[in-house]
C-alpha cells in the first residue's frame, strides 16, 4: 500500500513536498518537488498556493495526512505562525495555518501536524558514530537562524535565534539577513539568491566569510560553555555550496580550545522534509 502521508517543508520562498519511507532502518525520500511561493501575498493566497502545490504533487494519488516542517517562531501544536519582524510570510502572523489548510484541502485538522524545521533537520540526519548517543546541537543558517538539540534520543527546539549576541540577537548575525546587510555595506549591491555569492571567491566574499567565521566561533564557545554539547551539525543555505566554511571554522575553534566534533549536513535542503517523517513516527509511538 502506498504511503498516504505527504511530507512537506515550508521556507520563506517555496514549499517542498515529498513522500518519505522507512527503508532498511533509515528514512528515504525517493520523490520530491519544490514549488515557488509568493511570500508577500495575503494569508488566503499563500494557503491557496500551498494547497495547489500539494494537489499538484499528489497528482490524483490519495493522501490522508500531512507532516509539515515550518520555521519559527510558531505554535507547532496548534499550527499558529508567529513569524514577523522584517521576515517574509508576515501575512501569516497569528494565523491558524492548520485550520486554514485543512479547510482548503477538505481535511481533518488532526491529520495535519507541524514541526520545527530545525528539529526536523536534525532528526533526519544519520549522525557519525563518534557523536552517537551524545548531546548534539544542530544549527541551520537560512533566512532565519534555526537551532535544535538531541539528547537521550529526545529532540527539541533550542530557540537560540533570540539569544542576545553582540549588539543584537544570534539571528542578526547567523542568517542570510546578516549576509545581505554586510554585502550591501561593502558593495552597495544586493543579491537575489544566496547562490549568487555562495562560493565566497571574490575579495568581498572572503571578507564576509572571515567575519562570519569569527562571529560564529565566538558564539559557539559561548553556548558550548552553557550547554556542553559534544557534537555540532551545521546546515542551511549558507553552508550548502561552500566547502571552505567547515575547515575554516574548525581551524578557528582550535585556537580557542573549543572541543566539539563538527559535521555538515549530508541531506541538505531535504533534511527538514525527511525529518517530518521521523518526528511524526516518534509522536505516534508516544500516543
Amino acid at each position: 500500500m502506498k504511503n498516504q502521508v505527504l511530507n512537506i517543508s515550508i521556507c520563506e520562498a517555496a514549499i517542498t513536498i515529498g513522500r518519505v519511507n522507512f527503508i532498511n532502518g533509515i528514512y528515504v525520500c525517493e520523490q520530491s518537488s519544490r514549488y515557488p511561493i509568493n511570500n508577500w501575498a495575503s494569508v488566503a493566497e499563500v494557503i491557496k498556493q500551498w494547497a495547489n502545490a500539494i494537489i499538484s504533487f499528489a497528482n490524483n494519488s490519495p493522501f490522508s495526512a500531512l507532516a509539515i516542517a515550518a520555521p519559527g517562531p510558531f505554535d507547532y501544536q496548534n499550527g499558529v505562525s508567529y513569524i514577523n519582524e522584517n521576515r517574509n510570510l508576515k501575512s501569516l502572523y497569528n494565523q491558524n495555518l492548520k485550520q486554514l489548510l485543512a479547510a482548503e484541502l477538505n481535511m481533518q485538522e488532526p491529520d495535519i501536524v507541524f514541526f520545527n524545521d530545525a528539529v526536523c533537520a536534525l532528526a533526519a540526519e544519520p549522525l557519525p558514530n563518534e557523536i552517537s548517543n551524545k548531546k548534539v546541537l544542530g544549527l541551520y543558517f537560512d533566512e532565519g537562524f534555526g537551532s535544535a538539540w538531541l539528547s537521550d534520543n529526545e529532540f527539541g527546539d533550542a530557540q537560540l535565534w533570540k539569544q542576545p549576541f553582540l549588539t543584537g540577537t544570534a539571528e542578526d548575525y547567523f542568517s542570510i539577513k546578516w549576509l545581505r546587510k554586510a554585502y550591501f555595506k561593502l558593495t552597495g549591491l544586493g543579491f537575489a539568491h544566496i547562490n549568487d555569492i555562495n562560493n565566497f571567491s571574490s575579495i568581498t566574499g572572503k571578507e564576509l566569510l572571515k567575519e562570519f567565521i569569527e562571529n560564529l566561533a565566538v558564539y559557539l564557545n559561548k553556548i558550548n560553555n552553557q550547554y556542553r554539547f559534544k557534537g555540532l551539525l551545521l546546515g542551511g543555505a549558507m553552508f550548502a555550496n561552500n566547502v571552505n566554511i567547515l575547515p575554516m571554522l574548525k581551524k578557528r575553534l582550535a585556537t580557542q580550545d573549543t572541543e566539539i566534533s563538527i559535521f555538515r549536513s549530508q541531506l541538505g535542503g531535504l533534511a527538514p522534509l525527511i525529518g517530518t517523517a521521523a518526528l511524526r513516527d516518534m509522536a505516534l509511538l508516544k500516543t
